[in-house]
């Protein structure tokens, strides 16, 4: 099993490819009067945007490939409960999917189960998203056919929409940092 990073550097996340440039990745270092920085202080770095933290640390260099999957796995479950708590109840395939993953991270499922589920999962995905697209297509009719009011209010849920969506990203940074803190531990 190779090593994971205790420290990561302004020369590993240019490595990496980022989208920022090099400057800005120095000077966020410089910022913070650091050469290096641990995953979990990149974790709780305000400073960096939720899914640039995502990009740095959920990589393999950084957490094992058990955790990465777990991570993975409690993600889909919010999104999971999310949906049921909109009363959308989301497909069984969906659920056992999320379930074989984590069995399979904690070596009790073999890939050809995952695998599978993970097919019949998929495959409820593009059933749903082929619903959600004729449903946005009667949304879109209706929204253009409706009163200014009616558009204000769509706005009105558009923002709380982005507003959860936030919600649920800090909420995953709060479970990073958590696996990170256990990661950590175990070192």
């Amino acid at each position: 099993m190779r090593s994971l990073l205790k420290r990561i550097t302004p020369a590993h996340i240019w490595s990496w490819s980022p989208c920022w440039s090099e400057a800005r990745i120095a000077d966020l270092f410089r910022q913070h009067g650091r050469k290096s920085a641990t995953p979990l202080e990149i974790a709780q770095c305000r400073d960096i945007p939720a899914t640039d933290r995502f990009w740095l640390l959920l990589r393999s260099e950084v957490m094992s490939d058990r955790d990465l999957r777990l991570f993975g796995c409690w993600c889909a479950e919010q999104a999971l409960r999310a949906e049921r708590n909109a009363d959308r109840e989301p497909d069984p395939r969906s659920w056992a999917a999320v379930r074989i993953s984590r069995r399979f991270a904690c070596g009790k499922a073999t890939a050809e189960k995952m695998e599978a589920t993970w097919a019949a999962a998929l495959a409820a995905t593009w059933a749903a998203a082929g619903e959600a697209a004729r449903a946005a297509a009667r949304a879109a009719t209706w929204a253009a056919a409706r009163e200014a009011t009616w558009a204000a209010r769509e706005a009105a849920r558009a923002a709380a929409w982005a507003a959860a969506r936030e919600a649920a990203r800090e909420a995953q940074v709060d479970h990073l940092i958590r696996v990170l803190r256990q990661q950590s531990a175990k070192a």
